[in-house]
């Protein structure tokens, strides 16, 4: 017979958290941080050799010094595997990717490869949970059926992840936690461990409603995403700034809050939808209006380089096109290019161009992963304006915000562009040498 935990004293448990990724690093070091012992695991080398000398695969405010200093200290340490021995019943926290293939449909290879390896070290009075994005269903239907083998009496919950990118370790703390149980017991357990982190604990029915609300939150962001997109579209064609309307339209009126247009992507965004519609094929229905906003978010580059097909002058010359910001965003900044549109710009690009060199630009991503999106690579600003014939602002960075254009359009061709998918209005009344002609998203007017 198990013996009864108390799971509000952090003595009397281990944490283990599995897949350093993003969701995981960020979670482990925030709990470390708050003097909590925790074990990572992670099959990949790279990240283990730069976690040995304290540094993090990934660009998140704040997070090397935590993790230097939690390493220093002793909370956490990390491993390639899950060890098997041990004094104290454990936490552990699934948190692998769950990558999508190229029809839509989500792997859970490593899912399913975590819970066999868990099956294998389940003591009683272990608690799982299940951080990871899935289709409805998964964690009842998938990981409890492998983690039933180990034949032990442990609690499971589904506890997802919500953070923003660059507001990770902040959020961890200040975004209530959504929890659901296979049991109520379950539900108990994983709502009072989390109470040492967040004042708001939501307790949900059951896995499927949490698992639900997880999909449900990115995709509604996604959708509303897409409607602002439509309108920036339609304002293209009518000589109406789509910001003016968009803002101007919010002020003192809270039944209508719509978003910024721009490019929606990212390692949430680009999938989740279909996630949300792999959960529904059994039943025969389909999340049509989010499948159709997603599928409008991923085409609105072919309708803006058709269009700057028409102005654009060619020559004999390759065209030189520098696409500003490659992270799937530049606000908070990330140099995250999982799901990053600068992808289907490249796409575009090429449907659209024939002879052509196009070249990558970003703060903080790294020039080898520039390079690996099939880019060319600049590591200065003034090279990027220099000589060149088209320079899109891919993302939010805060850094595009203020350049000079004036002055860098002087470094430009003659008849050349300057792109702008997020608008600005600093840029509104610019003068620009040699011809250049400035063109924003939802107001394609030329200045």
């Amino acid at each position: 017979m198990s013996k009864k935990i108390n799971y509000s004293n952090f003595n009397n448990f281990e944490i283990v958290i599995i897949g350093l990724g993003y969701v995981g690093l960020t979670l482990s070091i925030f709990f470390a941080s708050k003097k909590f012992k925790v074990l990572g695991v992670e099959k990949n080398r790279n990240v283990l050799q730069n976690l040995s000398k304290c540094k993090s695969h990934f660009y998140e405010p704040n997070l090397e010094n935590l993790l230097k200093k939690t390493i220093d200290q002793g909370y956490f340490e990390f491993s390639n595997k899950i060890p098997v021995k041990k004094n104290k019943s454990r936490i552990y926290v699934i948190a692998v990717g769950t990558p999508i293939d190229k029809k839509g449909n989500v792997r859970n290879e490593m899912i399913k490869s975590v819970a066999k390896q868990l099956s294998n070290v389940l003591e009683n009075d272990d608690l799982v949970m299940l951080r990871s994005t899935v289709t409805v269903g998964t964690s009842k239907n998938i990981i409890k059926p492998i983690l039933d083998k180990a034949n032990k009496k442990y609690y499971f919950a589904f506890c997802p992840e919500r953070t923003m990118e660059g507001k990770a370790i902040d959020e961890l703390s200040s975004l209530p936690q959504i929890v659901g149980g296979i049991d109520q017991e379950s539900q108990q357990i994983a709502s009072e461990f989390f109470l040492n982190f967040n004042e708001i604990i939501i307790k949900v029915s059951n896995l499927e409603t949490a698992e639900m609300m997880k999909l449900v939150d990115n995709t509604y962001r996604d959708l509303n995403f897409a409607y602002a997109n439509e309108i920036a579209r339609l304002c293209n064609e009518i000589n109406v700034d789509c910001h003016e309307v968009i803002k101007m339209g919010k002020i003192g009126y809270k039944r209508t809050n719509v978003s910024l247009p721009g490019p929606v992507g990212g390692p949430c965004l680009e999938k989740d939808t279909f996630i949300l519609s792999e959960s529904f094929k059994k039943y025969r229905v389909k999340p049509s209006l989010s499948l159709l906003a997603r599928k409008n978010n991923q085409k609105m580059f072919d309708d803006v380089f058709k269009y700057l097909k028409t102005l654009i002058t060619l020559k004999k010359t390759k065209l030189k096109i520098v696409v500003l910001g490659i992270a799937f965003k530049g606000s908070p900044s990330t140099n995250d290019i999982r799901g990053t549109t600068a992808i289907h710009i490249k796409k575009s690009i090429s449907k659209n161009f024939e002879n052509f060199i196009i070249y990558g630009y970003d703060d903080y991503v790294d020039k080898k992963d520039i390079l690996l999106l099939g880019f060319k690579y600049l590591n200065k600003l003034n090279d990027c304006f220099k000589n060149s014939d088209i320079v899109i602002m891919h993302n939010n960075n805060t850094n595009f915000r203020n350049l000079n254009l004036e002055q860098l359009s002087n470094k430009m061709r003659k008849n050349s562009i300057i792109y702008n998918f997020w608008g600005n209005e600093n840029y509104k009344n610019l003068v620009l040498k040699n011809n250049v002609k400035y063109i924003s998203f939802g107001s394609h007017k030329v200045k």
